[in-house]
């Protein structure tokens, strides 16, 4: 599941340009880094296990500080947080409307 995906957002920009973007594209990079030695020689020795583990690990707290910071530049861009209230209390409005508007007068 993608973060994308747990939140519902339909315009994933805010993870993917600046600060965050960066930050989740270095993220990547640790998590294949630290793969390749675990992939190699991770059961066989620990040191293998170790040098393979630490990246990974730094990655996925680097990924989660980097949908942090989406979420607070997410959060500063107006159209980003108004634009889907909006639109949301349109489609309620509009959907009370027809049901309403099924009904037989009283």
């Amino acid at each position: 599941m993608s973060p994308h995906d747990a939140v519902g957002r339909r315009d994933p920009a805010p993870l993917h340009r600046g600060r965050p973007g960066l930050l989740g594209r270095a993220a990547k990079l640790l998590t294949a880094a630290g793969a390749l030695p675990l992939a190699l020689a991770g059961r066989r020795t620990r040191a293998a296990a170790v040098a393979g583990g630490t990246p990974i690990l730094a990655g996925g707290a680097l990924e989660r500080y980097a949908i942090f910071r989406a979420g607070t530049a997410s959060a500063e861009e107006p159209a980003a947080t108004v634009g889907p209230q909006r639109a949301r209390l349109r489609r309620r409005d509009r959907g009370s409307e027809a049901a309403s508007a099924g009904r037989a007068p009283a």
